[in-house]
């Protein structure tokens, strides 16, 4: 906002120079942005912080000047205090809690026209245009009181004011001459039949105050800033008036400004001033008189946090100048905070403004005395820093469980050729019966978490979890040959329900190994007792790292959790990788999983992880040169494992960079144990462009490769 020197002058008397004002102001934490001479008055901008709305204004920054000089006193401008006409209006308030308070009243024969030059004046200095005196005086006041008011010409006005909510797609143009479509969260001022302004934001073209308007009515209310804030973002659109709604305006200062804009149209418009209509009440101001009211401030706190004494004395003259009450009680002095300044909630606020009045010049400055250790994450520590980081990044959500869980929950989990989890660690003197064993495996936790936020309405879940399991040792200690004992492990597993298939699942884990550095690794077939049986199991240079799939419905069942529905196959123009029918009559699958539903579980064992991972990266230069994509449709034997044909595709050129499966398919004219096979080639070479007749010699002998090795031929020849 901008502030003229000499309107400031108005409303408090002090001897300083706009320079010397301006260093003073930027001393207590409001810095200049802009200053100008204009004749003989100094305009300049001033940094607001986002809290202190009440500084929105002449008056606002006037009492703030007055309690850095400790002045504590203002000369307030004139008000309307004479007699009022009779006239009235009803006004109606259906959402009370949006707008605590609304008051109004009718102005009858206005002389409506061009503003004195005094008035423009002030106007032109705070960059706002002139339009006519009603609208003027509004916004003048506006500037000076930081309570907005707006202007309504009454013809325009059936019957009575009514505050409610906008209907669903109920339309409204501004003044702006924009058609706004408006929804039941925003809230309107209207009359019978139509509303006349967005409330606290922007009024309506059909109802503005023109030159030919004779009788106004001007309203003054409260409303309730998230509201205002919510609307504002809503429509996109900010104005000085919600502007200074969204941060609160003084609700002591809501009939003073009507008074304030009655009294300038009574004088400069000649208007007749009805009387005082109002609904609700204002929000209750705290008073001395209350019992215990107002913030708590200790001094030994004042103390500790400025690393300073000031006298109590001191500090009742500092907090008094900004018209904060002030109540000595023994070591505490209690403050009653003023209306209109709404930042300051507790101690800590009372004691920065002691700070920035006090000045800040006069704390000393000091090294603060602490002990700093040094910290380093040691290469585990680093691990799964960077592997919670990439899940998150992937939109899953950590979570944290229990290590201890009931027997018969962990007995749903039966122990897979590569866990030796048959049995549970059972706790001697357990808690609670959900609590009397450790966990052998982070899958029941999850279940139990999905049950969980199940009961609390999500629907839709993505977790992980980098936790510790408890198994029984294979085989007794070497050493001593006991009794087999036990061992931690950590683990991570992932979780999806109703938010991603098979695919979703082995993508996460696979593009987790890619970023980890990890490449060595392959899927097989895996049998698993809490997995259905098209699972997979993960293995690293044939260390069994994990297995992941789907969970099966006996598991399901015996944790108590229902399987989300499973969508509909997709539509045929994106069934590549989905579920449906062929036009030949065969069924085309890419696996047996379908978009979305069902849950689906994976646990991996940390320690290989780790162990696997490397930090090193090294540099690849993007391609120079064009790749050429070639598709290939097969008919491959069952008993050939796909890992094979890649690899007997891949050995027929250097330039073939990429073999990517895109479909499987089993019908009719497929041969019993054999399966029909599409997959993409993708050709490129690092020194030259390559020729049609190149890719179609490549891909001839990737079909004379495959046919020779493996006995597979090429569909359509």
């Amino acid at each position: 906002m901008k502030y003229s020197y000499q309107w400031l002058k108005e409303y408090i008397n002090f001897d300083l120079s706009p320079e010397r004002l301006m260093e003073l102001l930027t001393s207590v934490g409001l810095p200049i942005e802009d200053s100008s001479s204009l004749g003989n008055d100094t305009v300049f901008e001033c940094e607001i912080p986002a809290n202190r709305g009440d500084l929105l204004s002449i008056l606002g920054l006037a009492r703030e000047i007055s309690g850095i000089l400790r002045k504590g006193f203002l000369e307030f401008p004139q008000i309307f205090t004479g007699k009022a006409h009779p006239f009235t209006i009803k006004i109606h308030s259906r959402e009370s809690s949006l707008c605590p308070f609304y008051s109004a009243r009718i102005i009858k024969g206005i002389k409506a026209g061009p503003s004195p030059d005094w008035l423009k004046e002030k106007l032109i200095k705070a960059k706002i245009r002139p339009i006519n005196n009603i609208v003027d005086i509004t916004n003048l006041v506006l500037l000076e009181t930081g309570q907005p008011l707006h202007a309504f010409d009454l013809e325009e006005i059936e019957e009575e004011i009514i505050i409610r909510c906008a209907f669903s797609g109920e339309k409204f143009r501004t003044l702006d001459g924009k058609l706004r479509v408006l929804d039941t969260s925003m809230l309107v001022v209207a009359d019978k039949k139509k509303p006349l302004a967005i409330a606290g934001i922007i009024g309506g073209e059909e109802s503005q105050v023109a030159d030919s308007t004779g009788d106004i009515l001007l309203e003054s209310a409260y409303f309730v800033p998230f509201s205002l804030r919510k609307t504002s973002h809503a429509l996109n659109l900010t104005t000085e008036s919600s502007l200074r709604f969204e941060r609160g305006v003084n609700p002591e200062g809501v009939l003073f400004a009507l008074n304030r804009a009655s009294w300038l149209i009574k004088t400069i418009a000649e208007g007749k001033i009805g009387r005082l209509n109002r609904t609700g009440e204002l929000p209750p101001l705290i008073t001395p008189a209350k019992a215990g009211a107002g913030v708590k401030l200790r001094k030994e706190r004042v103390a500790r946090l400025l690393g300073i004494e000031i006298s109590s004395a001191e500090m009742k003259n500092i907090l008094e100048s900004l018209n904060f009450k002030v109540f000595e009680n023994k070591d505490l002095l209690e403050i009653v905070v003023p209306p209109f300044r709404q930042d300051i909630k507790q101690e800590v606020d009372i004691i920065e403004e002691l700070a920035r009045l006090y000045g800040y010049e006069k704390i000393p400055a000091k090294i603060p005395a602490a002990k700093i250790t040094p910290f380093s994450e040691n290469r585990e520590e680093k691990i799964v820093s960077f592997i919670k980081q990439i899940l998150i990044s992937f939109g899953l959500s950590e979570i944290i469980t229990s290590n201890f869980s009931s027997s018969e929950e962990l007995d749903c989990f039966v122990a897979d050729a590569h866990r030796n989890d048959n049995k549970c660690i059972k706790i001697l003197n357990p808690l609670t019966i959900e609590q009397s064993a450790l966990r052998t495996n982070l899958l029941s936790s999850l279940l139990l978490t999905f049950s969980h936020n199940l009961n609390q309405g999500n629907k839709r879940m993505a977790f992980f979890e980098l936790g510790k399991v408890y198994l029984r040792r294979a085989s007794p200690i070497p050493s001593t040959g006991r009794e087999p004992s036990f061992q931690e492990k950590l683990m991570l597993s992932i979780g999806l329900y109703n938010s991603g298939n098979f695919f979703s699942l082995k993508g996460i884990l696979e593009e987790l190994l890619r970023r980890m550095g990890i490449l060595n690794y392959s899927l097989k077939d895996f049998k698993h007792n809490f997995l259905e049986e098209n699972a997979a199991g993960i293995f690293i240079d044939n260390k069994f790292l994990g297995c992941f799939g789907r969970v099966s419905e006996k598991i399901l069942s015996s944790m108590k959790l229902s399987p989300p529905p499973i969508s509909s196959p997709l539509p045929p123009r994106l069934r590549r990788t989905g579920e449906g029918e062929d036009k030949r009559g065969g069924e085309r699958k890419f696996l047996s999983h379908k978009l979305t539903g069902g849950v689906y579980l994976t646990e991996l064992d940390f320690k290989l992880l780790a162990e696997s991972m490397s930090f090193i990266r090294e540099f690849k230069p993007l391609p120079k040169y064009p790749n050429i994509r070639r598709d290939l449709a097969i008919v491959a034997p069952e008993k050939v494992d796909w890992k094979d044909i890649i690899k007997i595709i891949k050995d027929a050129s250097p330039l073939i960079k990429k073999v990517e499966l895109f479909d499987l398919y089993k019908g009719k004219e497929i041969p019993s144990g054999y399966r029909g096979l599409a997959c993409s080639l993708l050709y490129r070479s690092e020194e030259r462009t390559l020729t049609k007749k190149e890719v179609d010699d490549l891909q001839g002998e990737v079909e004379r490769r495959l046919k020779e090795r493996k006995r597979i031929e090429t569909r359509g020849k």
